[in-house]
């Protein structure tokens, strides 16, 4: 086929088909606004108990049947993300009130949710890594110092979801301020995390405030 005659033919196949992509074109530009805008994938049903399937909410799922986030606090909240790299969380004297821990599924109420957003820098916590001998040394000598491990202090960004409904309360932006070191680092690098001291001050006015 010469090449002014394959320009014909291929303009014969767009005016053919130009109705078909355009819908096509329809079609996908729906697909992708229904996954933007349709928000909280709902589903009628809660976790069996107040543990780690409640993380589902910070990935965009909303059970509908948990406890509505309404009447007057304490308002229980699961709280994920930004873990203590060492004892950090535990030596924090300022730690969230018992009541806001919930302790079975029908207590839930709101999930909050810690996404690393970066690394804001090499903070000044180099963490001692060891290594276990073995055999154990009959002297009954320790571990032996294998290098350190650098902690990074680490920004994230925090959302507070209603379980019930998968809508946004609230959302922050915090340095992690928990620069504890573990027993014995591992990995290539540490982050800080939140301590309980921060995760009270950002989420106090939501989880005591009476909700109409």
């Amino acid at each position: 086929m010469r090449r002014d005659e394959f320009r014909t033919e291929a303009a014969h196949f767009a005016r053919r088909h130009r109705v078909l992509l355009a819908a096509f074109a329809v079609v996908l530009a729906g697909t992708v606004g229904w996954q933007v805008f349709t928000g909280p994938n709902e589903v009628d049903r809660m976790p069996t108990d107040a543990g780690e399937d409640w993380y589902a909410v910070c990935e965009g799922t909303a059970f509908t049947r948990a406890s509505a986030y309404a009447g007057p606090g304490p308002h229980p909240v699961k709280i994920f993300g930004a873990p203590s790299p060492g004892d950090g969380a535990k030596q924090d004297p300022d730690k969230p009130p018992a009541e806001w821990d919930p302790r079975r599924a029908d207590q839930v109420r709101l999930v909050a949710c810690a996404e690393e957003i970066d690394e804001t820098g090499l903070g000044e916590v180099e963490c001692p890594r060891y290594v276990n001998r073995f055999p154990f040394d009959l002297d009954g000598s320790g571990p032996e110092l294998d290098g350190y491990v650098s902690l990074y202090e680490t920004r994230y960004k925090v959302t507070l979801y209603e379980a019930r409904t998968g809508d946004e309360v609230d959302s922050w932006e915090v340095l992690g301020e928990d620069r504890s070191c573990p027993r014995s680092a591992s990995g290539v690098v540490l982050e800080s995390g939140i301590l309980p001291s921060q995760w009270k001050s950002l989420l106090q006015e939501h989880v005591e405030k009476t909700v109409d």
